[in-house]
Formats: structure tokens, sequence, C-alpha cells
């Protein structure tokens, strides 16, 4: 699934991804969660996704990446 975070809060480590697809509109995550070889996340960023349950039931985001933007000469 693809993103924007909306939401980052860099001294408790989570925020919030909003997509397109329903039913799903926001996705909770946590910085654990995310690959930050590319730099810490930030709002607006585009990422790719997968979702999960929590063991209350909640829906997160796992495994996040940035989407990287590909350019054509």
């Amino acid at each position: 699934m693809t993103g924007v975070i909306i939401k980052w809060d860099a001294k408790h480590g989570y925020g919030l991804i909003s997509t397109k697809n329903l039913p799903i509109q926001k996705v909770f995550f946590h910085v654990r969660d995310m690959s930050t070889e590319e730099g810490p996340p930030y709002v607006s960023e585009q990422v790719e996704f997968d979702v999960v349950r929590d063991m209350s039931g909640c829906k997160m985001a796992m495994n996040i990446s940035p989407v990287l933007m590909k350019f054509n000469n």
C-alpha cells in the first residue's frame, strides 16, 4: 500500500500515514517499523507499507519505506 506521512512526532517516534485506499484512510506507525537509511521520516513524505493489526485490533503500518522518485532523462 502507498500513502503520505501527515503527522510525525519526532520526540515520541510515531505518526500517521494517510492513504486513499478505502476503507483505510489513516494508519498509525512507529519509527522502529520504518527504513531510515534515507534519513528520518518527515511530513509529506510518500511511503510504501504493509498494514497489520496489533494485539488490540488496531491497524498499523509495518515494513515502511520511502517511495523513491524516478526521473527520465
